[in-house]
């Protein structure tokens, strides 16, 4: 606390007294520089001088980007009043120090922002929006910036566009042909249907099979010939071709009997869809309706087009059986089943067949019997059939 403290309580390690006047001597050492501390405690670990980068070097090629926009007024102009000249055009002002005020006040980086205007060399510019870096060193020094606002639109642009009639094109759907090959190829929906063509004369209902195609979404229809149906056995009565669904919209001039038609005269064709149990459709031009399909087309229904067919119908007559015919009392020429062979047939009748086998098999065989005897003479008499 300032005040001398005698040698002899000045005590170190092991109650040794501390040898202060051999500590001022090394302290002497060190003030003199004849001793460096370094060689005995090592060296103090030194830090490298900041840089000091100059202003103009920090900044350079950095600038604050915003982007604005003024009204341009337009005279003796019907079409316009005004042009908005925000369009990407040559240099308006050089690069200098822009007055702000008379007083000899210029523009600061810290006047400007999103939303306000600014009036150089007597045009007002207002700001709408800024870009990245320009928010971001902004935001950094404290600057908070208004929301973002939209380019105006130009009247005279506006009226333009309106004037000009829209190009419109129909994009064809992707269809993947050889992916359609590989994945539907053999697979066909099998349906059946009947033509009532019982309002004309000598009209009946006519069996078909319409076949289609999902490979290529292709209709084919076949007609069902029945034996003695007095018909040509004509193979198919449609091939294999796409199905117009709109057959009536074709236009009246068109040439028919030159010309088949092709995609721009058809909009849209039959699909799976479109054939349904119970449903008419129309084959060039007639009526047709669906009575019944496959498993495998009902298969598919059920679990690609998550539709369920409707059962089968029945579209046909039954016919009621024939009448049988009495056969007619034997005449007395022959035996029963030479007569009844020339019942059966119209031609020349065939002799009955024989039961060879039955005849073969019995074939001399007798037997003996005797006489259920009510006489007493008849008691011993024996007799032998032969069938």
């Amino acid at each position: 606390n300032g005040y001398r403290v005698p040698r002899t309580l000045c005590v170190g390690i092991g109650n040794r007294p501390l040898d202060v006047d051999g500590t001022a001597y090394f302290m002497f050492l060190i003030q003199s520089g004849k001793y460096d501390p370094s060689l005995t405690y090592g060296r103090v670990k030194q830090y490298a001088v900041a840089q000091v980068i100059p202003h103009f070097a920090l900044y350079d090629k950095k600038c604050l980007t915003f982007r604005a926009f003024f009204k341009q007024s337009v005279y003796e102009s019907p079409d316009e009043h005004y042009r908005n000249s925000g369009l990407t055009q040559g240099r308006l002002v050089r690069r200098n120090k822009i007055p702000k005020t008379a007083l000899g006040e210029h523009w600061h980086w810290k006047d400007f922002n999103i939303g306000i205007d600014v009036a150089i060399y007597g045009i007002v510019y207002h700001i709408v929006d800024c870009d990245d870096f320009t928010k971001e060193y902004l935001e950094s020094q404290g600057i908070e910036l208004n929301q973002p606002e939209e380019m105006p639109p130009d009247p005279y642009i506006q009226l333009r566009q309106l004037k000009i009639k829209p190009h419109t094109h129909i994009t064809k759907p992707l269809d993947d042909k050889l992916r359609r090959f590989l994945e539907y190829d053999g697979k066909i929906l099998r349906f059946f249907a009947v033509w009532d063509d019982r309002d004309t004369e000598f009209g009946e209902m006519r069996r078909y099979v319409i076949y289609y195609y999902l490979a290529d979404d292709t209709v084919e229809v076949q007609e069902i010939h029945e034996k003695n149906d007095g018909r040509d056995p004509f193979p198919l009565l449609l091939k294999k071709m796409k199905l117009p669904r709109d057959w009536k919209d074709k236009p009246i001039n068109f040439p028919s009997l030159a010309m088949e038609s092709s995609d721009e005269e058809v909009l849209y064709y039959y699909t799976p869809k479109d054939f349904l149990v119970r449903d008419i459709i129309f084959i060039i031009p007639e009526k047709f309706l669906i009575y019944d399909t496959d498993k495998f087309t009902r298969k598919y229904f059920e679990e690609i087009l998550k539709i369920t067919q409707k059962a089968r119908i029945d579209v046909f007559e039954k016919k009621p059986p024939p009448p049988v015919l009495p056969i007619p009392p034997h005449l007395g020429f022959g035996s029963p089943e030479d007569s009844l062979q020339s019942c059966l047939t119209v031609t020349i009748p065939v002799p009955p067949k024989k039961d060879v086998v039955r005849y073969v098999y019995n074939i001399n065989k007798k037997e003996k019997t005797i006489m259920d005897w009510v006489h007493p003479e008849d008691k011993n008499r024996k007799f032998v059939f032969s069938y």
